[in-house]
């Protein structure tokens, strides 16, 4: 099912991952867990639709990738698709590789808000998170906020496209461990299949245990 969802393309499989591609991170410049030990597995080659076939403005998160050249796949699906579960549905995936990303602002505050990415079963517990981070409180940014700060629109906001734009980035350190994670390309209706020790070269994120959210009684 996941082929069905794919922008057709000229398929390269000679990519390697590179160290230069790295970004500074915005956590004291390093992706450093908290409580965790991240086993990325870093892959080098992988398949890579490229432009061609593509519509000719790409998704920013395309851009971006390509260059740094990271091997990475887009899939596309019905742009009205909001939920990161609905995506890993119709991508025909397992949902906790699909990863939803959360826009949080804090207190205090900082210049930028906090691009938290999560996989798309997990309601992540902020007040935990928060204290984890050291941060008096994370709260949610209302749609309209969150689009305003980052430029993107509400089921296309990717911290691969805001990649080296100043915003600090948080990652769950569970997803570390698989080949491959989806995140948004930046504009609704598509996401990005890379290695996930790419995912955090790219954005610089900070590998983080997300302490799920209590089920009300």
């Amino acid at each position: 099912m996941l082929s069905s969802c794919c922008s057709s393309g000229l398929i390269s499989r000679s990519m390697k991952s590179s160290s230069s591609r790295s970004s500074s991170g915005m956590w004291g410049g390093s992706s450093k867990s908290i409580g965790a030990t991240p086993r990325c597995r870093r892959l080098s080659a992988y398949p890579t639709f490229r432009s061609r076939g593509l519509p000719a403005s790409k998704p920013p998160a395309v851009r971006s990738l390509e260059a740094r050249k990271v091997p990475h796949r887009l899939i596309r699906f019905d742009p009205a698709i909001r939920s990161a579960v609905d995506v890993a549905r119709e991508a025909g995936v397992e949902p906790d590789r699909v990863l939803k990303t959360l826009v949080l602002e804090s207190e205090p505050p900082q210049r930028k808000p906090v691009l938290l990415m999560a996989p798309a079963t997990i309601e992540v517990d902020l007040k935990q998170l928060a204290a984890a981070l050291g941060m008096k409180r994370l709260r949610m940014a209302r749609h309209a906020d969150a689009e305003r700060m980052t430029g993107l629109e509400v089921g296309g906001i990717s911290a691969l496209a805001l990649a080296g734009k100043g915003f600090p980035a948080l990652v769950d350190a569970s997803v570390l461990h698989h080949a491959t994670v989806f995140v948004s390309a930046g504009v609704r209706g598509a996401d990005i299949e890379l290695a996930p020790a790419d995912l955090v070269a790219v954005t610089g994120a900070r590998p983080v245990d997300l302490f799920p959210a209590a089920s009300p009684e």
